[in-house]
């Protein structure tokens, strides 16, 4: 039997990634965003790859941290560059 992604699972997932990506396009070392989140490296790790679920005051502190909307967030910024070029 094939098990497929429910709509949370892939959302989640989406989550994660899109905070690495923002991360990544704000130049923000994972470090960083570690140290402004009073977390270590491996629990930023972990939410960015998904392992570890967030909260929505954890979205909230990231997304003050990155200096982006939750709203921003929860999409792909790739789409969004992708969509204006």
């Amino acid at each position: 039997m094939i098990r497929r992604k429910t709509a949370a699972q892939a959302y989640k997932f989406k989550v994660g990634s899109n905070i690495r990506k923002w991360r990544n396009i704000k130049e923000i070392k994972q470090k960083d965003l570690a140290n402004a989140l009073k977390l270590s490296e491996a629990s930023v790790s972990n939410i960015e790859n998904d392992i570890s679920n967030i909260t929505l005051a954890q979205l909230e502190e990231i997304s003050v941290a990155l200096n982006v909307s939750i709203e921003q967030l929860l999409s792909d910024p790739q789409e969004k560059i992708r969509n204006v070029y």
